[in-house]
């Protein structure tokens, strides 16, 4: 739809065939971003293990990441990540 309106305010002729083509575009993009987002995280989570200082710096942006994002892969690998950096974040009592 929003695909329509781009062309039809600028009084481009845009066909059925165009619109499908890159409504496909804006979808694929949309799927390899959050492929990337879910690949970021695991690395991070991963990273976490071979550097634990990692583990503090990192909880406040999967946090958030977890609360914004609508895509349930990501929040699921941001929540996941968040788990395995727990064991190595020290408690200031």
């Amino acid at each position: 739809m929003n695909v329509s309106c781009m062309c039809e305010r600028d009084n481009n002729v845009c066909d059925d065939v165009t619109r499908v083509r890159i409504a496909l575009c804006l979808a694929r993009c949309a799927l390899t971003v959050t492929l990337r987002c879910v690949q970021v995280v695991k690395l991070l989570a991963r990273l976490v293990q071979e550097e634990p200082r990692l583990a503090r710096k990192i909880l406040v942006p999967l946090k958030d990441l977890i609360l914004k994002t609508k895509a349930k892969s990501v929040q699921y690998e941001a929540l996941y990540a968040a788990a395995c950096t727990i064991p190595y974040v020290r408690c200031a009592l």
